[in-house]
């Protein structure tokens, strides 16, 4: 008898170990589910309101998200609607609490290649609208409508920032590029 109860409790202590195992990975997946779900839900709004639709939605997928239009995946994604799922989903990173966006610093290469008029603007207004309280912003565009926007609003809102351009010069067989302050016609007229 003395036998079967000690192994009647090392079964119960090895059962207890896999509850307490179990608990904890249980626990650990439902935090991710919730750190996953709320990105998603807000990509989607902030996709409604870029698109101007909601055809277009981001379903969860075990770590990662699926592409859907009108609940089938995706396909043939438009240059367009790829740089907005692209754009949106940075922005949203850098709302990550591995990241302070006070201190960060905050890179946008060309973020509005193959866009149209109405989602460059759209674009524009959630780039605005994220990055404002960046530590260090840097945007670099060869658009010149975009170009125009944030111009405008680093003269209104950002007014220690500086405004600066590539300048390429050739010499024979070499290409150089040297950065330097922005030209005063670009930063006097539109």
């Amino acid at each position: 008898l003395r036998d079967a109860v000690k192994q009647t409790d090392a079964r119960l202590g090895e059962a207890e170990q896999d509850i307490q195992r179990l608990t904890t990975e249980i626990n650990q997946l439902e935090r991710e589910i919730v750190q996953h779900r709320q990105p998603a839900e807000d990509l989607n709004k902030d996709l409604q309101s870029y698109l101007g639709h909601d055809e277009l939605r981001l379903e969860i997928k075990e770590t990662g998200y699926a592409i859907t239009r009108h609940r089938k995946p995706a396909e043939s994604l438009s240059e367009g609607e790829r740089t907005a799922i692209a754009l949106l989903y940075f922005l949203k990173s850098l709302e990550d609490q591995a990241f302070n966006l006070l201190d960060g610093v905050v890179v946008l290469d060309d973020p509005v290649s193959s866009l149209d008029a109405n989602a460059l603007y759209c674009a524009f207004g959630f780039i605005r609208e994220r990055t404002q309280r960046a530590g260090q912003l840097f945007i670099l565009t060869h658009n010149f409508p975009f170009f125009r926007q944030v111009r405008n609003w680093f003269m209104h809102t950002r007014q220690q920032e500086r405004l600066y351009m590539l300048e390429c010069t050739y010499n024979g067989a070499d290409r150089k590029s040297q950065l330097r302050h922005l030209d005063s016609l670009l930063m006097d007229y539109d």
